[in-house]
C-alpha cells in the first residue's frame, strides 16, 4: 500500500463533550489558542497561570487531564507534576499530565517521563496533535466517535507575497481555529508583544538578564503560535544568551534592534490583512 492512501483515508472526529481538563499556562496569548482549541473539540477547560494554582485546582475540583507547560512563574510544571504525583487520593495522583514545551531539546521525552509527566504536546499546538493526544490518554467512556457527523472544513488561502513575515501554514491553521476571532486575537498578540520586547529591552538595560530571558521565553511561545517564526526565533536567541552566566551586551542590543524592526514589519502585515473591525 502507497504512502498517499492515508492522505485519503477518513479521519474520524470525535467528541470530548463530557471530558474537564485544567490547562496551566502562563501566556495570556496560549491561553486563549488552549481555550478555543479544547472548544472546538469540545472539551471544558480551566486555566491557571502557574503549576501552584494549577495544584490548587485539582485538591478542590475533579479534572480528566491536565495540559501542563514547563517553564512558569512561581512554580513551573516540573514542580507542580512533582507534587501532583505524592497527592493522597491515587485518582488525583494518577491523572494524565501533558508536557507542553516550546523548546523540544534531544531525550525531552526522557527528561518529561521522569518529571512524572505522561507526555508532551511541543508548540505551537497543533490541534490535530493536541486531539490525538487526548484519545491516547483519556478513558475509552470519555470519547464519543462522531465519525458520521464529521463536518466539512471550508479552506480558505491567503493570498499575499510576504510569506516570509508570518508562516503561512500556522497562521492558516490558526484562521481556521479561531474563525471569527483572528484578527482579535492577532491584534491583542501585537500589543502584548510590544509590551514584551519593551520589558526586555529594558531589562537588558538594567542588567537584568534572568527578567530579559523570562520575557524573551513568552514571546518567543506566543509567536510561533500565531505563525511569527522570524520574531521567535530571534526571541529564542536572547532568551539564550540571558540565560548565560555572562551574556554578551552588544549581541543582545543587536538582537533587540533587530526584534523591534522584525515586529514591526509583523504588526503592519497583521493590521493590514486582519483589520479589527470596530463595534458601532
Amino acid at each position: 500500500m502507497s504512502n498517499n492512501s492515508s492522505n485519503t483515508a477518513i479521519k474520524h472526529s470525535y467528541n470530548f463533550s463530557n471530558v474537564h481538563i485544567l490547562a496551566a499556562e502562563d501566556s495570556l496569548i496560549n491561553q486563549l489558542i488552549i481555550t478555543q482549541m479544547l472548544g472546538v473539540l469540545g472539551c471544558s477547560v480551566e486555566i491557571v497561570e502557574n503549576g501552584k494554582e494549577a495544584i490548587s485546582k485539582l485538591k478542590n475540583n475533579h479534572y480528566d487531564l491536565i495540559l501542563m507547560d514547563c517553564i512558569m512563574p512561581e512554580m513551573d510544571g516540573y514542580k507542580a507534576t512533582e507534587i501532583i504525583r505524592q497527592m493522597a487520593e491515587n485518582k488525583k495522583r494518577n491523572i494524565p499530565i501533558i508536557a507542553l514545551s516550546a523548546t523540544i531539546e534531544k531525550d525531552a521525552n526522557k527528561k518529561f517521563l521522569a518529571a512524572g509527566m505522561n507526555d508532551y504536546l511541543s508548540k505551537p499546538l497543533k490541534r490535530d496533535e493536541l486531539q490525538a493526544t487526548l484519545e491516547k490518554w483519556l478513558n475509552e467512556s470519555k470519547v464519543i466517535d462522531n465519525i458520521n457527523n464529521k463536518e466539512s472544513i471550508k479552506q480558505e488561502f491567503f493570498q499575499t507575497t510576504a510569506t516570509e513575515i508570518l508562516n503561512q501554514k500556522n497562521i492558516q491553521d490558526f484562521h481556521d481555529l479561531m474563525g471569527d476571532r483572528t484578527s482579535e486575537i492577532l491584534d491583542k498578540y501585537c500589543d502584548i508583544a510590544q509590551n514584551y520586547i519593551h520589558a526586555i529591552s529594558q531589562s537588558v538595560d538594567k542588567k537584568n538578564f534572568n527578567t530579559a530571558s523570562d520575557f524573551a521565553h513568552q514571546l518567543k511561545s506566543s509567536s510561533a503560535q500565531i505563525g511569527a517564526s522570524e520574531v521567535s526565533k530571534l526571541a529564542e536567541s536572547i532568551e539564550k544568551i540571558s540565560r548565560k552566566e555572562k551574556p554578551n551586551l552588544f549581541i543582545l542590543e543587536d538582537l533587540i534592534k533587530n526584534l523591534k524592526e522584525q515586529q514591526q514589519i509583523v504588526a503592519d502585515y497583521i493590521h493590514n490583512n486582519f483589520p479589527v473591525i470596530q463595534s458601532t
